[in-house]
């Protein structure tokens, strides 16, 4: 049986979908509301950021680790196995994971999100995606199997456009009970309509029905108008005429049922597209249709809740110095209220708990504190950068990838604990805000969640405010 008639048919409609995509944005009169920024998995080679690594095939996210062997990519966590994709080398000599790529603000402002390709079978099956989101308390990892068709595309991500995948819940449908003489469809004829991801309480999932009308209502209208169109139907000989006209019908079907459409709308598609059906086999087909649906299995999701134990696992305890000391160079000096004044900078700093903060809460606690008198607000980005010494450190750090990334500061600010990160008062905009990452000295700019991040606070004012 030839296969040209159905790649034809899969990738115009991949193509009408993208186009359809497009064409709600602008119908919408809005553009997305932040596009995503794609980073490939090799450029953490030899990253500086302590929450993402790659090195050969091994990729560990907070505190996650992917490897892949010779025919699996196994997610991992604390060493406990959380999720496994196929990864077949049919015909291919690299990982799979080689073309992983992490996505910032993804899908939402202040997430982050791994998305790994992987290929379970020969010849044109079978397309799988491993995606892992980094949320302020949690890890999602959901594996999407996407049959014969296509898998997420990184061009949808970049544009913060909705992810659809191809669906092999149609594959299910059971048409035997539609037409006795039906055989099902192979490979090449068998239904691939599109299914589109959403996240949603710190997990992905398909769409339920009804709940992206626009999108499938306008995904049925291109494919009812294809399969109506005289010009379109099928000329290969039976029994291919027949499965690829099935095939269109059951995308119809499910495009209408997603849509939220009623079963006497979706009856009347079903009536237009194959008009021969009485009324008792079009209820079948569509009572088929909805089962494939809810029995779907094509999609599973875990998600790691992360608390304070998450974190870390114990560690020495800093070396945090007597009350009244002063630094080795004598630039900082501890006072009687527990401040540090910074003779070089003209600063007085005080150090916030050594818990990881919002933004929000950090701009509170500055402006509420009263140790040492009034006047105290949080730094900006190069009061921060000024108090970084790469030769010495202070507190354990940030806690990723198997070691600790602790500030590199002077030991007097060994209260900064468990962080590596803090926050300055500096606002980009409404949604983001600037930390200094004192272990990599560098700016990081991040939601105001702190995106799981170990952000602490300081508060500053200038040294003739002291008492």
């Amino acid at each position: 049986m030839t296969t040209v008639p159905a790649n034809a048919l899969f990738w115009g409609r991949r193509m009408a979908c993208v186009g359809i995509l497009a064409l709600l944005f602008l119908a919408a009169g809005t553009s997305p509301s932040l596009a995503a920024t794609i980073h490939p998995i090799e450029g953490f080679k030899k990253s500086t950021d302590p929450s993402v690594a790659f090195a050969k095939n091994t990729i560990d996210f907070y505190g996650l680790r992917i490897k892949e062997t010779k025919e699996d990519v196994v997610v991992s966590y604390n060493g406990k196995k959380v999720a496994s994709s196929p990864a077949i080398k049919f015909m291919r000599k690299e990982l799979y994971i080689k073309d992983a790529y992490v996505a910032d603000d993804y899908p939402r402002q202040g997430m982050r999100t791994l998305f790994i390709p992987t290929f379970s079978g020969g010849a044109n099956c079978c397309v799988e995606d491993v995606i892992v989101t980094k949320t302020e308390k949690s890890l999602a990892v959901a594996v999407v199997h996407s049959g014969s068709g296509s898998g997420v595309s990184p061009e949808a991500v970049k544009a913060d456009a909705p992810i659809v995948v191809s669906s092999v819940c149609a594959m299910q449908v059971e048409l035997r009970n539609v037409d006795k003489e039906a055989f099902g469809w192979c490979t090449a004829t068998a239904p691939r309509p599109d299914a589109c991801l959403v996240f949603d309480d710190d997990a992905w999932r398909f769409a339920k029905s009804g709940e992206n009308p626009a999108l499938y209502n306008a995904l049925l209208q291109k494919e009812l108008a294809a399969a109506t169109d005289p010009g379109n139907q099928p000329h290969y000989g039976e029994p291919l005429d027949k499965e690829v006209v099935y095939a269109n019908a059951v995308n119809i079907l499910f495009y209408s049922i997603m849509a939220g459409k009623s079963e006497a709308e979706s009856s009347d598609f079903l009536h237009r597209a194959l008009p021969g059906l009485d009324a008792e086999h079009r209820r079948n087909f569509i009572t088929n249709v909805k089962k494939a649906i809810a029995d779907c299995d094509a999609l599973t999701s875990k998600t790691i809740r992360l608390d304070a134990t998450d974190a870390a696992p114990a560690s020495p305890a800093s070396n945090v110095p007597p009350r009244d000391a002063a630094s080795a160079s004598g630039r900082f000096t501890r006072t009687p209220c527990g401040s540090i004044a910074d003779a070089a900078g003209k600063l007085e700093w005080f150090i916030g708990p050594d818990v990881d903060m919002t933004f929000d809460q950090a701009m509170d606690w500055a402006k509420a504190l009263a140790v040492c008198g009034q006047g105290w607000v949080l730094p900006t980005m190069a009061q921060l950068a000024s108090l970084r010494d790469p030769r010495l450190t202070a507190g354990t750090g940030f806690y990723a990838g198997g070691k600790h990334w602790p500030a590199r500061i002077d030991p007097l600010f060994s209260g900064i604990g468990g962080g590596s990160w803090v926050w300055s008062r500096e606002e980009p905009n409404a949604a983001t805000a600037k930390a200094y990452n004192f272990n990599q000295g560098t700016e990081t700019r991040t939601g105001k969640s702190g995106q799981g991040l170990a952000v602490r606070a300081f508060a500053v004012r200038g040294l003739a405010s002291a008492p």
